[in-house]
C-alpha cells in the first residue's frame, strides 16, 4: 500500500479509482472479442491496469493529432495483448468504439497483432503456387506480389487467376527452383529485394518408413529445410537494412491432422 500511495504522489494521479476503470476497459475488451469470436483473454486482460495508468496519467498524446512530434512513445512488445491496446485507443478517440467489433475481420484495422505501416506493403514473393488464398490477401492489400514456383505454365495460370479475382493487382510469376542453389540464386537475381517472404515450398511422400531413401530424405531436406534457409538469407540483409520486413514459414496442413 505504501508503494501505491508513492506512486499516486509521484503521478499526481487524478482520475477515477483503478477498479472502477479496469471494468470499464474490460468491457471494451469483451466487446472486441465477442466481435472478432477469437482473442487471446488473459494476455489481453492483464494488461488493462498497466495500460489505464499509461494513458491516463503518464503518457502525453493527443488522439486528433497522432503523429504530434513530441507525443510520447507506448512499445507493446506482448502482442497477443493487442485488445488491451485496442481498448484504451477507443477509449481516448484514436478510433471509434464501433471498430472493436471488427477485430480479427476482414479488412479490419484490428488485426491479431498491433501492426503499422501496412498500406505500402512494398514486394513480397511466395514459394509456392498452391497457397492463392495468402497470395490473393496480399494482392488485394496493395503488394507487388511475385509467385515463385517451378512450373512457368503453372505460374501463368495462377497469375491469370488472381489477376481475375483482385482488380489492379500488381503481381507476376518467376519460374525458380528453390530446392536447388542455382534455382534459389536465379530468383534472387530476378527479385532482388523483398519486404515480405512467404516460404511456403514442402513435399511429402506417402512411403512406408523403411522405404524411404537416402535419396528421398536428402529431397525432402532440400525442398522442406533448405529452400527457406536459402531464402531468408538472401533477403533478410535487406529487410535489416530498410529496418522493415516480414519472412513467413508456412509448414503443411498434417499439423492439423491426428495422428499426423
Amino acid at each position: 500500500m505504501a508503494i501505491a500511495t508513492e506512486a499516486v504522489q509521484l503521478f499526481k494521479l487524478a482520475t477515477p479509482p483503478l477498479d472502477e476503470r479496469s471494468k470499464y476497459l474490460r468491457k471494451l475488451v469483451v466487446r472486441a472479442l465477442a466481435g472478432g469470436e477469437r482473442g487471446h483473454v488473459g494476455s489481453s486482460m492483464s494488461l488493462i491496469e498497466i495500460m489505464r495508468v499509461l494513458y491516463d496519467d503518464i503518457l502525453e498524446f493527443r488522439p486528433k493529432e497522432p503523429k504530434w512530434a513530441d507525443r510520447d512513445r507506448m512499445i507493446l512488445s506482448k502482442g497477443h495483448g493487442c485488445l488491451a491496446l485496442y481498448a484504451i485507443l477507443a477509449d481516448k478517440g484514436f478510433i471509434p468504439a464501433e471498430t472493436l467489433d471488427t477485430f480479427c475481420k476482414r479488412d479490419s484495422i484490428l488485426g491479431g497483432h498491433p501492426e503499422a505501416g501496412l498500406k505500402d506493403l512494398g514486394n513480397s514473393v511466395i514459394g509456392s503456387s498452391y497457397d492463392l488464398q495468402v497470395w490473393k490477401g496480399l494482392a488485394a492489400a496493395g503488394a507487388d506480389t511475385t509467385l515463385n514456383g517451378r512450373s512457368q505454365a503453372t505460374i501463368d495460370a495462377a497469375v491469370k487467376k488472381l489477376a481475375a479475382e483482385v482488380q489492379g493487382a500488381k503481381v507476376r510469376g518467376i519460374a525458380a527452383d528453390v530446392a536447388t542453389a542455382d534455382g534459389s540464386k536465379a530468383l534472387v537475381a530476378a527479385l532482388p529485394e523483398v519486404d515480405i517472404l512467404i516460404n511456403n515450398a514442402g513435399i511429402y511422400g506417402g512411403k512406408d518408413f523403411f522405404e524411404i531413401s537416402d535419396e528421398d530424405w536428402s529431397h525432402i531436406f532440400e525442398v522442406n529445410v533448405m529452400s527457406g534457409v536459402r531464402m531468408a538469407r538472401a533477403y533478410m540483409p535487406g529487410m535489416l537494412k530498410r529496418n522493415w520486413g516480414r519472412i513467413v514459414f508456412i509448414s503443411s496442413e498434417s499439423a492439423l491432422n491426428i495422428p499426423t
